[in-house]
């Protein structure tokens, strides 16, 4: 299977990104997005701006050279080897072992950066999915990876 995560995003990665979210009407629902992006400098600053305001990484999930989606690590935090995580991908890639395998590379991802644990918080739909597939187990309110 061909699949990474890349944290090189450029101006065409950003607009492949901002056109799943505009058009992918099961993301949006599964999201609650009500915004829809009018330019790929407005989508890439977004991401850039929510990125240094909380300590993260943005990385694209890349299919067999297409970008699918995106995962993110948030609030990292060294001393607890601990982090928030973000993810999301194409509704058709839902419930297959291409969204198993991207999180699992994320995980790879945290893990390689000493985190071991992600923080508990409300998530998504998508999110709550890959954590049951992946069974990640609950200690407190905390996630180990």
């Amino acid at each position: 299977m061909n699949l990474l995560l890349s944290d090189n995003i450029c101006f065409n990665d950003n607009e492949t990104l901002m056109n799943i979210v505009n058009n992918d009407t099961l993301l949006r629902k599964e999201m609650g997005l009500t915004k829809f992006y009018k330019t790929v400098e407005e989508f890439e600053e977004i991401g850039k701006r929510w990125a240094n305001s909380v300590n993260g990484s943005i990385s694209t999930i890349t299919y067999n050279n297409c970008i699918v989606g995106v995962a993110s690590l948030s609030k990292i935090e060294n001393q607890t080897q601990s982090s928030n995580f973000g993810f999301w991908i194409k509704s058709e890639y839902w419930n297959t072992e291409i969204e198993n395998k991207a999180f699992s590379l994320l995980c790879e991802k945290a893990k390689s950066i000493g985190i071991n644990k992600f923080r508990e918080r409300k998530f998504d739909n998508t999110e709550i999915r890959v954590i049951t597939k992946c069974g990640l187990c609950r200690e407190g309110n905390e996630l180990i990876i």
